[in-house]
């Protein structure tokens, strides 16, 4: 008897299993069945990839788009828009690459030796420019932090290297 019930939940804890590891993946489609490929951020129109979601906005405003999870031991890449007040919001371009240098050069300073390597200033050309500070970490993870002219939201990207193209991809998207 013991031998039966032991036969009958192999499939049981298998089909569990797969249910789990693929639940980010199933919500990542049904969403985008429901909702097209879009979300809106603050007035802009932001695309997201196939397996790219966004969770809740937040009480202060911030929205979270996420991938789904990639393996059982990662989280996969998220994109953080917090909101700027009013006049943290870089006027023009020259004003959003200098405030990033300085965030540059501070976390230069920041970083110790087996933190990460050094960050650095990186720019995402498209509709609009963004300017960002990436930093790598020994984990394998990086982070962006980026502003643009004239838009209302600072821009925090974390995630693996091998999604970099996609959260590049995302940020180019706003309309």
């Amino acid at each position: 008897m013991r031998r039966m019930i032991a036969i009958c939940l192999i499939p049981v804890f298998i089909l569990a299993s797969v249910i789990f590891f693929f639940q980010d993946f199933s919500r990542a489609f049904f969403w985008h069945q429901r909702n097209g490929d879009f979300v809106l951020i603050g007035g802009y129109r932001v695309s997201l990839p196939g397996n790219w979601v966004p969770k809740q906005p937040m009480s202060d405003g911030t929205v979270v788009v996420r991938t789904a999870r990639v393996t059982l031991s990662q989280s996969g890449s998220a994109i953080r828009f917090t909101p700027l007040a009013a006049d943290a919001v870089a006027t023009s371009d020259a004003t959003a690459h200098r405030v990033v240098q300085t965030m540059v050069n501070g976390a230069i300073q920041d970083t110790g030796p087996a933190d990460s390597e050094l960050p650095s200033l990186v720019t995402i050309n498209a509709k609009r420019t963004f300017y960002c500070v990436k930093q790598v970490f020994i984990t394998g993870e990086q982070n962006l932090r980026c502003i643009s002219n004239g838009f209302p939201y600072s821009v925090s990207a974390t995630g693996i290297p091998e999604q970099e193209q996609q959260v590049k991809t995302i940020l180019a998207s706003l309309e």
